[in-house]
Formats: C-alpha cells, structure tokens, sequence
C-alpha cells in the first residue's frame, strides 16, 4: 500500500488518500517524480487559500456567490479542521514549468486545470482538434513557471500533491468523496459523485472524531493543495495514453 494508505487509520476517511494517491508504493506520489531539483525564483508563485466557509448569517444553502444550490460562499473568517493547516509548511519548495491549452481571451490561472507539456500536447490532439470550430476556441498554449509547496497535512502523508479535481468555469466539479459504500468484498470503502460539491452530503463523511471538515473532504481535511494526476490513471483518463509522463494539475486559488 502506499504511504497515504499506511497513514489513513487517524481519520476513517482518510482512507480516500490511498485510492487518490499516484504513489505506486512509494513514500512520495508518482507526480513527484518529474519534477526538477532547482528551485530558482519563479515567475509565478501560487498562493495558498486559508479556506472557504459558508457566511455565518445563510438562512439556507440555497443561495451562493455563484448561484448554485448548495455551493459554498467566501468568507474572511475560517478555523482549519486540524492544528497542520495552521502551521507554515515543512514541505519542500518545487520549481517547474505547467502548460495550458488557450484562447484569445486573458484571465489569471486560478481556478484551473494545468499540464505538464505531454499532457496539453494529448489535450489538444484528444479534445481539440479534432472538431470545428476548435473547443473553448483554443489558439495557442501558454507556459508558467510555478512555485509550489505542498500543505503541512498533504506532507505528513507522505505527499506533495492532492488528488486532481476537474475545474469547470472556475469551480471544482470533482470528483469528491461524498460519502461510504462497501465494496464487492464487504469493505467500507469512500464513494464518489461528479460534479459542484453538495453541501448537504457534508454531514455524510464526517471524521471519526465527529468534527465536520466543512469543506469538500480533500480540501477541508488537507488544505488547498495542488492536484495531480498521471494520464492513464484515476481520475481520467482511465486507459493507456501515447504521451509518456503526461500529467494534469489542478490550481486551486
């Protein structure tokens, strides 16, 4: 099992890092791997979010900042749900370059999906160019340069990187825990739903020490760490693709 799994008995959720985690048995994630030593100044730092909460006078969760039901509201106040994601990071600090497939239209990269160059290179010729016109009106790929530390919880899992959550119009579609199924053995397992997170499952994976994490489960309990995945592996896709070492990120932010 991996490092994530080894870990997971703190928190009977915490299960879900072993099925999110690309670690292949190893004390680090498998994303760690293609990453470059040097850790010279980046053009672009990405900064880490102290939480999102619902604002303490919502009558309901069905009013939002983005109009969906159930969606979560920024707010100024937030306790983390454990005393790591209060604490500066011990994590170590990553120096590389992400790609992004584009339009002609400007904004920041935050809230988005990201690649390595294999990964935008199997985006644009898996889901861009094969139609017309091209989809989002994509013209050209743009490179960042990006610092990164992982959160001081993804770290003592072993970590430096979450799961990868797909990013839709600025808002993460998951997939998020959303609660506990058994599996074909009887095991208790995490189940998974597509799409916005819906407050009202929060109650139905709550740590074992009954504290609610108050967020989706992957950021409430491990901060707002960047997600990766290895093309080929969970999440998607889940068959063989001919870029080796495609990955996909997401930037929270």
């Amino acid at each position: 099992t991996s490092a994530a799994a080894a870990a997971a008995a703190d928190v009977a959720a915490d299960d879900v890092a072993r099925v999110l985690s690309a670690s292949g048995g190893e004390a680090d994630d498998a994303c760690d791997s293609a990453f470059p030593e040097d850790c010279e100044a980046a053009a672009l730092a990405l900064r880490q979010l102290r939480g999102i909460r619902r604002h303490s006078g919502d009558a309901d969760d069905d009013s939002s900042t983005t109009g969906t039901p159930g969606a979560l509201k920024t707010s100024s106040v937030w306790t983390p749900w454990s005393e790591d994601l209060g604490r500066p990071s011990t994590a170590p600090l990553y120096t590389f370059y992400m790609y992004r497939a584009v339009s002609d239209e400007i904004y920041d990269p935050v809230n988005v999906n990201a690649a390595n160059l294999p990964g935008v290179l199997w985006y644009l010729h898996h889901e861009v160019v094969v139609q017309y016109p091209r989809k989002f009106k994509i013209t050209g790929i743009d490179r960042f340069k990006v610092q990164m530390r992982a959160t001081e919880a993804l770290v003592k899992k072993g970590m430096h990187f979450g799961p990868r959550m797909a990013m839709d119009l600025g808002q993460a579609t998951g997939p998020f825990v959303c609660g506990r199924q058994n599996n074909s053995q009887g095991y208790s397992e995490p189940s998974f739903c597509d799409g916005p997170f819906d407050s009202a499952k929060e109650f139905d994976i709550i740590a074992s020490n009954g504290k609610p994490y108050g967020l989706p489960f992957e950021y409430g309990r491990y901060g707002f760490n960047v997600g990766c995945n290895n093309l080929g592996e969970y999440p998607f896709p889940m068959y063989d693709v001919y870029y080796p070492k495609a990955v996909w990120y997401t930037l929270p932010g």
